[in-house]
């Protein structure tokens, strides 16, 4: 920590209302696990608590937005609350995974679906589609499990009734993770059949995992996989309880709103945008995105990483960028720096002006005393903080927004090695709420 660095975050913060409110630290550090019908379908890294949106749009009037939806966390809270909303993300799994769940089910639907699929396990079909060409398929999956799983997709695809298809091909990606070699950890996969020793990684013989942790029939191993989720989700639907709200998702590019939304109709704006901590949700579901069909290349998954907020490092830094006079001077802080990948500053740059464009549509689609609350969390660089919550705060407040307040729902944790250098400025190391209003 330097003094200039201290002096530049004590200005950002200053005339903020800045207030803690530690009562959210779990709600803002959540994960749909095994406790919340509907919202627990498809294990979604960074989710946030249904009780948290609740609470903040228990008062809003019309139309509420979430320009990146993710799992549908506000879509979800909104049909709770009989509110209209509009979900918008551009990862197409997101964007799958919302609408499904937030579709209306009646009993004809869901018995229609059983009959799906149960015509599909009893199905003969040798058919499948093609292996896809992800690098690491092959060490993915076990053969057997990877063959049924592509031959269980090609029938699950030829299924007339769009809603039955859609339901049940959700409740098959969010079981691939679960039948794979593989488990989400950090920013990628790791190998279930690596094992962590004091003197580091060690790989365990494939043949020799597979014979101490998967069943001998692996056919119906993986049926019985896919009928236990499945089931799941029809208990969910049977148990729950939706208003006849209305709730849109699209995909979109949370930069081009206004295309999407009309002006001045939405009364609360509520979000949690990818951190600028170079997370990759394109990498994390490397496995459900090529599996599941949504992209067949490495070409077009480069393509989708170009629509995607520069948050992490395989995004497209190239576009251009706008000046922001007290965050260049943090990204020349970084610069000074020992850090791990030389496009950290080109990425800084390039999240914040892509979230200012963001901002800006936010104001165009926001009534008048409408409100927009940002989730968000700080992130650090060569032990210098990048002070996220404040500098939103503050391009929104240049775009239009007053800003309300800051509430600090939680502190976060940072490698050993960070956490000296950070000392002094530990107090900024938050994931907050940042409350903006159109006045």
């Amino acid at each position: 920590m330097t003094n200039e660095e201290l002096k530049i975050l004590n200005e950002l913060q200053k005339g903020i209302k800045v207030e803690k409110d530690l009562n959210l630290e779990n709600l803002v550090n959540y994960s749909p696990k095994s406790d919340f019908p509907i919202h627990r379908w498809f294990k979604y890294r960074e989710g946030y608590s249904i009780d948290l949106i609740s609470s903040i749009i228990k008062d809003s009037d019309s139309k509420i937005l979430d320009p990146f939806c993710g799992c549908g966390s506000t879509l979800i809270a909104s049909k709770i609350k009989n509110k209209d909303a509009i979900g918008i993300d551009i990862n197409p799994i997101s964007v799958f995974v919302s609408k499904v769940k937030v579709e209306n089910y009646s009993k004809e639907d869901l018995n229609n679906i059983k009959v799906y699929f149960k015509s599909i396990l009893n199905s003969n079909s040798l058919k499948k589609i093609e292996t896809p060409k992800l690098k690491i398929i092959d060490k993915a999956f076990h053969p057997e499990i990877l063959d049924q799983l592509l031959r269980l997709k090609w029938r699950i695809d030829k299924i007339e009734d769009e809603k039955s298809r859609e339901f049940i091909f959700l409740a098959f990606i969010s079981v691939i993770e679960s039948l794979s070699n593989t488990f989400k950890e950090g920013n990628g996969l790791k190998y279930r059949f690596t094992k962590r020793t004091p003197k580091g990684y060690i790989r365990i013989p494939l043949d020799q995992w597979y014979e101490e942790n998967l069943p001998k029939n692996k056919i119906d191993y993986v049926n019985k996989t896919l009928e236990d989720k499945l089931n799941l989700m029809i208990n969910d639907v049977n148990t729950s309880s939706f208003s006849s709200s209305k709730i849109e998702v699209k995909r979109g590019d949370a930069q081009k709103i206004s295309n999407y939304v009309q002006r001045d109709s939405v009364s609360l704006t509520v979000f949690s945008p990818p951190y600028c901590n170079c997370f990759d949700y394109y990498e994390i579901f490397k496995l459900e995105l090529w599996l599941g069909g949504f992209v067949r290349s490495y070409n077009e998954l480069r393509c989708e990483r170009k629509l995607a907020i520069r948050s992490n490092t395989n995004a497209d830094l190239s576009k251009p960028v706008e000046n922001y006079d007290q965050l260049e001077t943090i990204v020349n802080l970084i610069n000074g720096q020992d850090i791990w990948n030389k496009n950290i500053p080109s990425l800084i740059r390039g999240y914040f002006t892509d979230m200012d464009k963001t901002l800006q549509e936010i104001f165009k689609v926001t009534k008048n005393q409408g409100r927009c609350i940002i989730i968000v969390g700080n992130s650090a660089y060569g032990g210098i903080l990048v002070p996220t919550d404040l500098l939103l705060a503050k391009i929104a407040e240049a775009r239009g927004f007053e800003i309300e307040k800051i509430v600090v729902a939680r502190h976060l944790t940072t490698s050993s090695q960070q956490k000296k250098k950070l000392e002094g400025v530990k107090d900024y190391l938050r994931e907050s709420l940042v409350c903006l209003k159109k006045n």
